[in-house]
This record gives C-alpha cells, sequence and structure tokens, in this order.
C-alpha cells in the first residue's frame, strides 16, 4: 500500500479551484477539460468527491452549483457533506483569473507525487534485479519516469494562428535556404529532392542484399549529415567494429583503396592523404556505437542520453535485423515488429530521423525483372507498415533475376573455358564506379517508384551523385517495370 505521507500538495490552491468551478461556468469548463480526479491529493478525498460530482454534472449537461453538487453527493453518490463547506469553497477564491495558474500548480504537484511513489517502487524492485534483467529493468524504469513526464507535459488543441505562425516560419526557412528541401542534407541533391531530406521523426528504411553496398551507402550519408547540418549523428553498427567503419570512412574520404587499409601497401603519398581525412573526419559530430547484437533497450537509452549530453541529428542502425529484444521470443517476425514500432516511436519521441538498415530476401530473384518490392523486406511487413521512406538498392548489371539463374544453370553444362586478357582487366579495374540505382518505393513525403542514379566506387566505399545530364541519359536508357 502506497504511503502518501509527506508527498507535496496545496490544499488551499485545490478548494480555489473547486471555489471557481461552482460560481464561474468558464472555469468550470477549463477544469473539467484539463485537470483529472487524480490531480487532487490522494488523502483530500472531500476534494475528489466534489470534483467527481461537478464534472459528473457537467458531462450530463446539468447546472453547476452549490446546490445541485450537494444534492449530487448526497443522492447520488450516497456520501456526506456540508453546505456549508460547500460555501467555504467558494470563499476560497481570491481571483477567478489566476485560475489557468491554479491549475498548472495542481498539476505540478501531481507530477511530483508520481513521480516520488514510482521511485519508491523503482527503489524496491532494485534489490532483487538479476544482472542479466539490469538493461531491461534499467530501461523499464526510464520509460515509466519519462511517460510520466510526458503526461505533464501533454498538449491538447492548438490554435490554428500559431500553427500558422510556426508553418511561416518553416516556409521562410526554406525560402532562405534556396533548395526546397526541408529535412537534413543526405549529401545526394537529386535523392534528397525526391524524399524532401531525411525529416524530423521519420523512420527511413535502406534495404538491399548483402554486399551491396547498404553499410557504404548509410556510412556516406553520416558522413555527409555531420558535415553539412553540423549536428551529432549516431550510429550503431551492430556487424562491423569502430575501426571497421572508420577505415572506411578514411578510405571514401581519402581515395586509398580499402583493401590496402586492410592488407597494408600504404605509400608515403597515401598516408598525406590519410592524414587529411583524419583531420575532416575527427572535426566531425559522429559517435559510433559498435556493441554486437546491441539490446533495443539498450539502443533507445543511449540514444536518448546522447541526445540529453550533445544533441542528436541523426540516427543510423547498421542493421535492425541482428538488434536483440528483451521479450522471449523465437518468432522473428514478432522481433522485427517489435524493432521497428520502437524505432518509430524513438524517431518521433526525439524529433529526429532515423535510418534504418536492412537486407532483402531471396524471392526478389524469382522475378524476371529482378528489382525489389516492398514485399521483398525480410523479417516483416512491419518495417513497410512503420516506415515513412523505403529505399532500396538496386544494381541493374550484377542483380541475380530469374532469367540468370536459368541461364546459369545451363552455362553449368557447359566446358568452362580460358578467359581473354581482356576479360581479366575488365574484371579487375576496380576503379570504375558501379550505377546503383536508390528506388523509393514508399515515400510519404513524396512520389513512389523512382530512381535516384548514384555512382559507387567500391574500391573507396564512396557514392557520388552523377551529374545531371548523366544521370538523365542513364534513366531515359530504362522503362521502369514493377
Amino acid at each position: 500500500m502506497a504511503n502518501y505521507n509527506n508527498l507535496p500538495h496545496n490544499d488551499e490552491i485545490e478548494q480555489s479551484i473547486l471555489g471557481a468551478m461552482l460560481i464561474d461556468w468558464k472555469n468550470c469548463v477549463s477544469g473539467i477539460t484539463d485537470l483529472h480526479i487524480d490531480d487532487f491529493f490522494e488523502q483530500n478525498t472531500d476534494h475528489r468527491l466534489v470534483f467527481s460530482a461537478i464534472k459528473a454534472l457537467y458531462d450530463k449537461n446539468n447546472p453547476i452549483d452549490i446546490e445541485t453538487v450537494y444534492d449530487y453527493i448526497l443522492r447520488i453518490q450516497k456520501k456526506n457533506i456540508s453546505l456549508d463547506y460547500l460555501a467555504k469553497l467558494t470563499d476560497k477564491v481570491v481571483s477567478l483569473s489566476n485560475f489557468n495558474y491554479y491549475i498548472t500548480c495542481i498539476k505540478q504537484y501531481a507530477t511530483l507525487r508520481k513521480l516520488i511513489l514510482e521511485v519508491r517502487e523503482i527503489e524496491a524492485e532494485a534489490s532483487s534485479v538479476k544482472p542479466e534483467e539490469f538493461s531491461s529493468f534499467v530501461s523499464r524504469a526510464e520509460e515509466t519516469i519519462f511517460n510520466i513526464t510526458r503526461e505533464d507535459k501533454a498538449e491538447g488543441f492548438k490554435k490554428a494562428s500559431d500553427i500558422a505562425g510556426d508553418l511561416k516560419d518553416k516556409i521562410q526557412m526554406i525560402y532562405q535556404r534556396g533548395d526546397g528541401i526541408t529535412g537534413l542534407q543526405t549529401g545526394y541533391y537529386d535523392l534528397d529532392k525526391k524524399i524532401n531530406g531525411l525529416q524530423k521523426g521519420a523512420l527511413v528504411t535502406l534495404a538491399a542484399f548483402t554486399g551491396v553496398g547498404k553499410t557504404a551507402l548509410g556510412l556516406n550519408i553520416v558522413y555527409n549529415v555531420a558535415k553539412l547540418e553540423n549536428k551529432p549523428v549516431a550510429l550503431f553498427s551492430v556487424e562491423m567494429t569502430e575501426e571497421d567503419n572508420m577505415k572506411r570512412l578514411f578510405s571514401a574520404q581519402s581515395d586509398v583503396p580499402l583493401v590496402k587499409l586492410n592488407q597494408g601497401g600504404i605509400t608515403k603519398e597515401d598516408l598525406m592523404k590519410l592524414d587529411d581525412a583524419k583531420n575532416k573526419i575527427a572535426k566531425l559530430p559522429i559517435y559510433i556505437d559498435d556493441t554486437a547484437s546491441i539490446n533495443l533497450d539498450d539502443l533507445v537509452n543511449k540514444c536518448k542520453k546522447l541526445k540529453n549530453e550533445v544533441g542528436l541529428g541523426l540516427i543510423v542502425v547498421d542493421y535492425i535485423g541482428i538488434v536483440t529484444v528483451t521479450m522471449k521470443t523465437e518468432n522473428e517476425v514478432l522481433k522485427i515488429d517489435r524493432i521497428v514500432s520502437r524505432l518509430k516511436a524513438l524517431a518521433k519521441e526525439l524529433d529526429v530521423p532515423i535510418l534504418a538498415l536492412a537486407q532483402v530476401n531471396r524471392a526478389v530473384e524469382d522475378r524476371d525483372s529482378g528489382i525489389p518490392e516492398l514485399s521483398n523486406l525480410k523479417g516483416s511487413s512491419s518495417i513497410e507498415q512503420f516506415s515513412d521512406q523505403v529505399l532500396f538498392i538496386y544494381n541493374r548489371k550484377t542483380a541475380v533475376t530469374k532469367s540468370k539463374k536459368d541461364y546459369s544453370k545451363l552455362k553449368e553444362e557447359e566446358p568452362e573455358t580460358q578467359k581473354t586478357d581482356d576479360e581479366n582487366t575488365k574484371e579487375n579495374n576496380d576503379d570504375e564506379a558501379e550505377v546503383m540505382e536508390i528506388m523509393i518505393k514508399k515515400n510519404r513525403n513524396g512520389s513512389s517508384n523512382v530512381i535516384v542514379p548514384l555512382l559507387f566506387f567500391k574500391k573507396y566505399q564512396r557514392y557520388d551523385s552523377m551529374e545531371k545530364e548523366a544521370a538523365q541519359r542513364y534513366l531515359d536508357n530504362f522503362v521502369y517495370k514493377k
């Protein structure tokens, strides 16, 4: 049983509120709308009784005054109360103009009481928490406290004039920026134009087969957002170490092949390039967490902590399939459901975009075109449901299609032939950029089923935009088919 002794409250303000509601209809409406019976101190049972009677009469559209409230309490609620007591409540009203301030005070007292009681329960439970339960316990405790404070900050209606003013300010910023993009810049203008940048509160899914280059594109976006927007970016790299991620950033920004950073053969000229890259990267607010199979609760807590400490502009998760959850289930669909719904909620809560990397299932290879669709997202349909945008990376030259699979079976029956020098030279020409199509399959901020071609220098793990004319020539060569 909860101990209410010494909990913060103010009897006089509660009485003044009830008195004002008894004598002024406007304040009565405000009180009914803004207050809940739990906002009155638990020990002040008479205060709660009067408030519940006023609310019941209001809900039934009955008149509200001392006499009607007195009658309702006696006849309907079957409780004892005196007319003198109700009359004294109206005497407590000092000024009707202070009513909204009194409401704020009462709600703050109620929030403090909730916090104190929850902290007491958390303290009692903490003594029996097992090591394997630590992360989930901390997450529950933090979420409980956050939910209480969020209730206190919750807003109802907002005046159209205020909304219009905020929108006008946003439009002014768009005008000053000049490019019409309202979200964070990914560093790829054509992509930003299609998705309107990375929007606050949005969950953006970037999907592809393993080895196609989704981690590289994710890292490039991490770098570009940190550089162009000068906002902290949190990268959760579930598969690769922080050093592996930094190698790719070094390679992309220095034009020193990644293979050299992994296997050696670095020249003096390379060292100079790498030093320049290090200096550029070190200036940027990029934060990398390489916890293997990170728990979803830990990921959420780390994001909240980082935002409180340094701020936060973007969260990147590479990738959602390896994030773990506390819930005990072997059902992969339920697990992914939990992850993506929580990530979407986190994006809205922290007011930042989240870029979540995902995989594509092999069913796409049975399609004649080999082009991925939303149904090919690996894990759960919830990825499509909760995502504001879904982007696929597609390499038209290397994509496995139904026809290619059938052809490969025929080739297996043919004898191997010696490759020519020209063929070997072409295979080993890593300097040549590949055209990667960023297919926008879902887009709440614009058109879907559109393609943005980018150049991928696999040797350096770098994506670059195509020149406008070259991009248009490329797109003109293909008729988009599902």
